[in-house]
């Protein structure tokens, strides 16, 4: 007679496995927080003591909340440092209790753990892609308004946007534009000050004159206020003044497609796009260059292991940000600045796969 409570073994295996997996998320998860939680607090603790003589000084009030919302920013900045910390503290603790070998022992490969830190991993990058895309410019917009004054400086084949001095959101000053009109015309604007009424710039003080196709003058004049339709809406014309942090991932895309109509596309925008999709994702791809620490025949001291990996991954950090820069400054492409860690990871893997046949060549460390 077959008993009504019958477990066959491979159930057995199937609930064991899943316990096993339990544990070791549940110990990422908790160096995770552990390690995120210390560097948040040591950033607090510096800005605030940084800060501390100027509020003695000038007697400024403290304002701990504009620490509390900057923390969503700096989360996503160290988050890639964060992550590469947690997996080879977890890693050091598992060859330090022969984890690993005993995981080996019961029947599950050092490979079913690596795949696992890399879905932990792929699932974290996108959490932080969130949180960078969209958290981020919402907690930095509650320390306060942009008023950063600068130059704007759009160009293309339709349009010409200068202005010396900008006061957000819609006033310039010493402004030119040169903008085609109808009839394949061109009107040529210079003016002392202008401002924004709806999507008419309102110029004051200045000059202009118009062009017929074959740029010929048709009329000039002086005046003290004169009105035209902008191609450029004021809106976009503030976004991009404005800190790549404070928009939102979408908000950049809106303002990338409406430029690009008029034959505009500022290379420190397309570069802030992709860095917004590319920097949160280095959490996973930086985490794939441990995987020779799985695939090594011989056993190596745990200094070696952290050591190099540590090294590794901290280089191809600061390839990722050397690269961001020279792309902003328009010295390469963005593909090649933004992407080139990510890709040339990938290639590496792909290569160590097809030589080391990785699926048969496991080994415990």
């Amino acid at each position: 007679m077959v008993p009504i409570f019958c477990v066959s073994y491979h159930n057995l295996d199937f609930l064991e496995m899943e316990i096993k997996d339990r544990y070791l998320i549940f110990n990422f998860l908790k160096i995770y927080l552990i390690t995120s939680f210390g560097f948040l607090l040591i950033f607090l603790i510096i800005q605030i003591i940084d800060n501390l003589m100027n509020f003695l000084r000038h007697g400024q009030q403290f304002n701990f909340q504009l620490y509390i919302f900057q923390l969503p920013k700096i989360f996503v900045q160290i988050s890639p440092i964060i992550t590469l910390l947690t997996v080879l503290f977890l890693l050091s603790e598992m060859l330090k209790y022969r984890e690993i070998k005993i995981f080996e022992i019961t029947g599950i490969s050092p490979f079913r753990i690596y795949k696992n830190l890399l879905l932990l991993c792929f699932f974290l990058s996108l959490l932080i892609f969130y949180i960078n895309s969209e958290f981020v410019p919402l907690s930095l917009s509650r320390t306060g308004e942009v008023s950063v004054l600068k130059k704007v400086n759009f160009s293309s084949p339709e349009l010409t946007f200068y202005s010396e001095k900008v006061v957000l959101p819609d006033y310039f000053e010493d402004i030119y534009l040169s903008q085609k009109i109808e009839n394949e015309g061109l009107i040529i604007v210079k003016a002392k000050k202008a401002k924004y009424s709806g999507n008419i710039l309102r110029f004051f003080n200045g000059k202009y004159w118009i062009f017929d196709k074959n740029g010929l003058i048709i009329e000039e004049k002086s005046f003290s206020s004169f009105g035209l339709e902008s191609l450029i809406s004021p809106d976009i014309v503030v976004k991009s003044l404005k800190p790549a942090e404070y928009l939102t991932l979408w908000e950049l895309k809106r303002i990338i497609s409406k430029l690009q109509k008029i034959g505009i596309l500022p290379i420190s925008l397309k570069a802030n796009f992709h860095d917004r999709i590319a920097y949160p994702f280095l959490n996973f791809f930086i985490i794939l260059v441990t995987l020779h620490l799985f695939v090594l025949k011989n056993k190596l001291t745990r200094f070696f292991v952290i050591s190099f990996s540590f090294l590794l991954s901290f280089s191809c950090y600061l390839i990722y940000s050397a690269g961001l820069a020279l792309t902003r400054e328009g010295k390469i492409p963005v593909w090649a600045g933004v992407w080139l860690v990510h890709i040339f990871i990938f290639l590496s893997l792909i290569i160590l796969f097809v030589r080391l046949k990785i699926m048969k060549k496991f080994c415990i460390i």
